[in-house]
């Protein structure tokens, strides 16, 4: 837990477990284990850009080919994830990660 609080990506990580008890036989005990993910949130994303400069043969892709610079349409589409509803979040990264993820994919060009 504290693992995942310290990654920056959450303001507050928090477990409870609850004991499940049936009878007295240790079987059929155990716990139910509830993970709390509290969202950290950044002020509205004013830009974005994607760079590839620190990219070397082999590096993240199966197919060891350098990627093509993101298209101006799929930036735009990661772009208006980034700055929908006012503050930016974790899961607003992460959809616009796989819009240009998939591109890339679609392109022939596969994460490892």
């Amino acid at each position: 837990v504290s693992q995942l609080a310290g990654l920056g990506l959450f303001e507050n990580v928090d477990v409870e477990v609850r004991p499940i008890r049936e009878g007295a036989d240790m079987a059929k005990q155990g716990a139910h284990v509830i993970f709390r993910f509290e969202d950290k949130s950044w002020p509205v994303v004013r830009s974005f850009k994607v760079d590839d400069g620190s990219w070397t043969e082999g590096m993240g892709y199966a197919n060891a080919r350098r990627p093509k610079h993101l298209p101006r349409d799929i930036e735009e589409r990661a772009s208006t994830v980034l700055q929908s509803g006012g503050r930016l979040t974790v899961n607003k990264l992460a959809e616009a990660k796989k819009i240009i993820e998939r591109h890339y994919h679609n392109k022939g060009q596969v994460f490892g």
